[in-house]
């Protein structure tokens, strides 16, 4: 999924899909799919009643709580590292999303810090353009590939070629495990993803006592986010029993020419009883889409994302539709990348991190084990203009120190 802050209109759009898996494009039309469902056969009302004092609905507010605190200040990453001699060189395959230029910027000061070469090898996530850009970070001989999102079997024989020269290949955003085959790590798992639904379900849960009538939208021709719907359908009935959802999904080329704007508004307009927009990701929600929502007459609508960047961070600080994002923190995540690169260099192992509290799900062993915290944000603790979300304060000191330069 670089925190996403980032180059904007109709990339912004896109940001937060980003780090995602492009996989095989979906139709093109203006229609968006579209589902409508209940978690239960009894009302919505008496669904409420029922849904605040079960046990999920105590779990989910316990997770809520646990989520809406600040991550640790304290850098989970304790393993020094011995850094090579002579010049590094990080070779990033950069992808065409605009969250992808704000991880870009926190691999780039990190390598700045290192004193190493950033190579960027930029792609357009197509087939061809990403398995063009590992060939040439192949032939440029680097001490690391860092990458993000794309299917594997877009450059499974560029990696394969990697794997066999000893190269890091340090990943986030496949739909994968942590530690997934020819991967030093895949920072942000399969099973983050399917957690970050279930978070907003918990959160949509609590913010309504068990009473909503949601609008679920994603994109999955990224499947990651296909899994993150998979997440809030797997805990939404139990948290929220009665509760109304209805499902619009989008493609690629839908978002990038504004129809799921008035495909969102038909939506709503069909059922205007519905109280929260939830989005897999921040790609979903654009400032087109809550101008038109509020001209439509739909002004007590609330919605929550993940991996908002800037102008959702400006929207939230005007109050604008966007209520909560479940944030990630792009600048962090480049130089954590950088820093699994140079564990796997010195022979190192890249840990498995404790995961936080309230995060254990059945089938789901690898949610937040990668040392990446991720926090719901709300308007009153979003970034400031110009800034990106820090979990960690100061942590580029922290991190120099493990690599000797502190």
């Amino acid at each position: 999924m670089t925190k996403l802050r980032h180059v904007r209109v109709v990339a912004g759009l896109l940001a937060a899909a980003v780090v995602l898996a492009a996989c095989s494009s979906s139709s093109s039309g203006t229609a968006a799919s579209h589902a409508v469902s209940s978690s239960a056969s009894s009302s919505a009302s008496s669904g409420a009643s029922s849904a605040s004092t079960s046990a999920a609905y105590k779990v989910a507010e316990a997770r809520v709580a646990e989520f809406l605190k600040p991550p640790s200040a304290t850098l989970p990453v304790t393993s020094t590292v011995t850094v090579p001699k002579g010049q590094l060189k990080i070779a990033y395959t950069w992808c065409a999303v605009v969250v992808c230029t704000e991880i870009a910027a926190g691999i780039q000061s990190a390598a700045q810090a290192l004193g190493a070469q950033f190579v960027p090898f930029h792609h357009q996530d197509t087939a061809s353009t990403v398995g063009t850009a590992f060939t040439n970070a192949l032939s440029a001989n680097p001490s690391m590939v860092l990458t993000s999102g794309d299917p594997v079997q877009w450059y499974q024989q560029q990696l394969n070629q990697l794997n066999a020269k000893h190269v890091p290949v340090v990943a986030w955003s496949i739909p994968e495990a942590y530690h997934a085959p020819g991967f030093t790590a895949n920072l942000i798992s399969n099973d983050d993803y399917f957690f970050q639904g279930m978070l907003e379900a918990d959160y949509v849960a609590v913010q309504t006592h068990g009473h909503a009538n949601v609008v679920l939208e994603s994109a999955p021709q990224y499947p990651v986010l296909a899994t993150q719907s998979a997440g809030f359908n797997y805990e939404f009935p139990k948290v929220c029993p009665g509760c109304q959802v209805t499902t619009d999904n989008f493609s690629v080329p839908q978002l990038v020419s504004g129809a799921n704007v008035t495909a969102t508004v038909s939506t709503l307009q069909k059922d205007p009883k519905a109280d929260w927009l939830v989005a897999t990701c921040a790609c979903l929600i654009s400032q087109q889409l809550a101008t038109a929502i509020s001209n439509a007459g739909f002004t007590g609508l609330k919605a929550i994302e993940s991996d908002g960047v800037a102008a959702n961070y400006q929207m939230m600080r005007n109050h604008q539709l966007i209520a909560a994002d479940i944030a990630l923190a792009e600048h962090y995540l480049g130089w954590l990348a950088v820093n699994d690169g140079l564990l796997a260099m010195d022979g190192k192992p890249v840990p498995k991190f404790p995961a936080p509290p309230n995060t254990t799900v059945p089938g789901h062993p690898d949610v937040l084990v990668s040392g990446l915290p991720i926090q719901i944000l709300t308007p009153s603790d979003v970034p400031g203009p110009n800034q990106v979300y820090t979990p960690v304060p100061n942590y580029q000191a922290q991190f120099k120190k493990l690599w000797g330069l502190g």
